[in-house]
C-alpha cells in the first residue's frame, strides 16, 4: 500500500447487500443495479466518481454478484474498477464488507461510498475530497434525526469535530444524519484495519462501518463533519426511497 500526500485516487464503493426492505424488486438483482433516471444507482456514482478524478474504484459484492460484475465489466468507463466478493454478505453487517474492500487498497487514502447513495452531481464529492482532515464524514444537517437515522453529534459545526456516530443516539440533542461518504486518509487507514480485524462475531453480524468510527472516535481519533445539502442526494433503502429518489432525478 502506498501512502498519498494529496487527493485520494481510490474509491470504495460497498454494495454487498440483500436489500430486504426492497423486496420483491432486488429479489433477483442488487440495489444497486436498479434504475434510477435511465441508469443504475452503481453506474451514475462510478461516473461521479470518475468526474473528480479517481482513477480506481474497487465495489465489494455480495448479492447477486454475477450480475454486478456483469454489468461492471460492461460499462465504459476510463477509471479502473474492480471487484471483490464479501462471501459472508447473509450473515454479516456492512462493517465487514468495508474489512473486505480495505485489503484491496492499493493506496492509504480513499472515499468511502455506500452502494445505495444517489448524488445529483460530482460536486458533493468535490466538497468531501476538499475537506480538511483524514477522517471526513459527509453529513445531513437535522434539527431532529429519524430515529433509525445513522446520526451524529458535532461539535462546531460544519467541519468541527465528530463527538458521536450511531444509529443508537437519542435523537434529541443530535446534529443530523450521516450520508454514507467519507474520506479516509493515511492517520487513519491501518487503525481502521486492525479495529475491523479485531471485530469477534457477535460485531461481525450487526457492526455498522459507522460503529468502528465511533469506536475510534471515543479513542481519541479526530473525524470531521463535512455537511452536504440535503436536496442534492438521497440513498435508497425503501420503496419510498427510490421513488423519492427517481422524482428528484426527473427535477434535477
Amino acid at each position: 500500500m502506498t501512502t498519498g500526500t494529496s487527493r485520494p485516487g481510490e474509491a470504495l464503493v460497498l454494495a454487498a447487500g440483500r436489500a430486504m426492505r426492497l423486496r420483491p424488486l432486488t429479489r433477483d438483482r442488487p440495489k444497486c443495479l436498479v434504475d434510477v433516471g435511465g441508469q443504475s444507482v452503481l453506474a451514475r456514482l462510478i461516473g461521479q466518481l470518475e468526474a473528480v478524478g479517481i482513477e480506481r474504484v474497487v465495489v465489494v459484492t455480495g448479492h447477486c454478484r454475477e450480475l454486478v460484475e456483469d454489468a461492471l465489466s460492461s460499462w465504459p468507463t476510463s477509471t479502473e474498477v474492480e471487484y471483490v466478493f464479501n462471501p459472508e454478505f447473509k450473515t454479516t453487517n456492512n462493517a465487514v464488507s468495508l474489512a473486505v474492500g480495505l485489503e484491496q487498497l492499493r493506496s492509504d487514502q480513499f472515499l468511502l461510498c455506500d452502494g445505495d447513495v444517489v448524488l445529483r452531481s460530482q460536486a458533493i464529492l468535490d466538497r468531501l475530497l476538499a475537506a480538511p482532515g483524514d477522517g471526513v464524514v459527509g453529513y445531513r444537517r437535522l434539527k431532529t434525526p429519524k430515529r433509525e437515522a445513522m446520526k451524529v453529534t458535532i461539535r462546531g459545526g460544519n467541519g468541527g469535530r465528530i463527538e458521536g456516530l450511531g444509529k443508537s443516539l437519542p435523537p434529541a440533542g443530535c446534529h443530523g444524519e450521516a450520508l454514507g461518504l467519507q474520506k479516509i486518509g493515511p492517520r487513519f487507514v491501518t487503525s481502521l484495519a486492525q479495529r475491523l480485524a479485531s471485530l469477534d462475531e457477535s460485531r461481525r453480524r450487526n457492526w455498522y462501518y459507522e460503529d468502528v468510527f465511533a469506536l475510534m472516535i471515543r479513542d481519541g481519533a479526530e473525524f470531521r463533519a463535512c455537511e452536504l445539502p440535503g436536496e442534492q442526494w438521497t440513498e435508497i433503502d425503501t420503496p419510498a426511497d427510490l421513488e423519492r429518489a427517481r422524482r428528484l432525478i426527473a427535477r434535477w
